[in-house]
């Protein structure tokens, strides 16, 4: 859209009369200053995303990791398995997640890693659709063994409600529940979780790969990954720096016509 509007607001400014010219030229120097900015942004944004790129790699790259027990170091994106006991009484569900643009839920179950120490590690299990019966949870005394890929946090969603006042949603203070039923949230923090179960959760999280045997076929491991094209922000960035050249080319013109009928108008004047 800025491709189109750019080019007419500095045709605009240019047909300004030479009495307003100097009110031209500063809203030209506005316009290109700020352009210019823009193309920054999206260069930062590009170098987010290579970023991001090594980061994926540099997981992808690390041999499958034990979580048992607690290693002294993880990576994002690396992939690894742990055997555990479910606790479907402290499931949560986390809502306004999409997949192939249908509307579900995120299902998230604590795995206690070691029931003396309530070592536990969340585990993102899959995705279902809205307006479905919630999975069937799993008898929590039969040993399960998951594999999936590391994240340092339960990938977040942004929330509106949040620009006008507090979040509409929040963890009950303890879990589970009287009523039995999963909490559904739109964002969940580890930190909450742990208190709100008494469990030691470690400070990251499982996501299950798609090839991960499930109980329940309702589920779909499926997760979105990030856009990692760097070379449409470098695109987008070369469009803002010339519309920012166009812009400053436009106010030298007009400081040059400026300065050179000057002249002529003193010496009319005079006359």
């Amino acid at each position: 859209a800025h491709a189109y509007w750019l080019p007419r607001i500095t045709m605009t400014i240019l047909r300004l009369q030479n009495k307003k010219s100097i009110a031209a030229i500063v809203l030209l120097l506005i316009l290109s200053a700020v352009c210019a900015r823009l193309g920054f942004w999206q260069l930062d944004r590009a170098e987010q995303r290579l970023a991001i790129s090594a980061e994926i790699e540099a997981g992808h790259q690390q041999p499958a990791l034990n979580l048992i027990p607690a290693p002294l170091s993880v990576h994002n994106w690396q992939t690894a398995y742990a055997t555990g006991f479910w606790r479907p009484d402290l499931t949560v569900l986390l809502e306004n997640r999409n997949h192939q643009g249908q509307p579900g839920y995120w299902l998230s179950t604590p795995l206690v890693l070691n029931s003396e120490t309530h070592d536990a590690l969340l585990v993102l299990r899959g995705w279902f659709k809205r307006d479905t019966p919630t999975p069937q949870l799993e008898d929590s005394n039969e040993s399960v063994h998951v594999q999936g890929e590391l994240r340092s946090h339960v990938p977040r969603m942004y929330e509106l409600a949040n620009l006008w006042g507090p979040a509409a949603q929040t963890l009950p203070a303890q879990l589970p529940t009287a009523d039995a039923q999963p909490p559904v949230l739109q964002n969940l923090e580890l930190t909450a979780l742990q208190h709100a179960t008494g469990l030691q959760l470690r400070p990251y999280v499982l996501m299950l790969h798609e090839s991960t045997p499930s109980e329940n076929p309702n589920l779909i491991q499926a997760w979105p990954q990030p856009n990692l094209d760097a070379h449409q922000n470098r695109g987008y960035a070369l469009q803002w720096f010339s519309f920012a050249t166009i812009a400053g080319t436009a106010a030298l013109f007009l400081l040059w016509r400026r300065r050179r009928l000057t002249p002529t108008s003193d010496h009319t004047n005079d006359a």
